[in-house]
């Protein structure tokens, strides 16, 4: 199936426990969001990603973060972008007025 978007969720941790919860959480993400695809991620530079394709991200966005607030790390930004276009619209922090950029 071809997604339209892609949802970034940004976890900033440079250390082995760190990267652990946030595997832990995207294996989580896989179980429960059956209409979306979890893709991966990557980490680096002390950001750790999951990149997730789906053709709501607003909705993806909230049902990953009632499994976000539980997983004991936290979310230092979101936003998303169609697949085909480069920039991205934030969705969290909601009150950040700063672009997101993928690190």
């Amino acid at each position: 199936m071809a997604y339209a978007y892609q949802l970034v969720l940004e976890f900033e941790g440079d250390d082995l426990a760190s990267f652990d919860r946030v595997v832990a959480l995207e294996e989580s993400l896989v179980d429960a969001l059956s209409s979306d695809l979890v893709d991966g991620h990557d980490f680096g530079q002390g950001i750790i990603n999951i990149f997730i394709h789906s053709d709501d991200p607003e909705r993806c966005f909230g049902e990953a973060m009632r499994l976000i607030d539980g997983a004991g790390q936290g979310l230092s930004a979101a936003a998303y972008r169609r697949l085909e276009e480069e920039g991205y619209v934030r969705v969290w922090p909601k009150d950040e007025s700063r672009p997101f950029t993928l690190r």
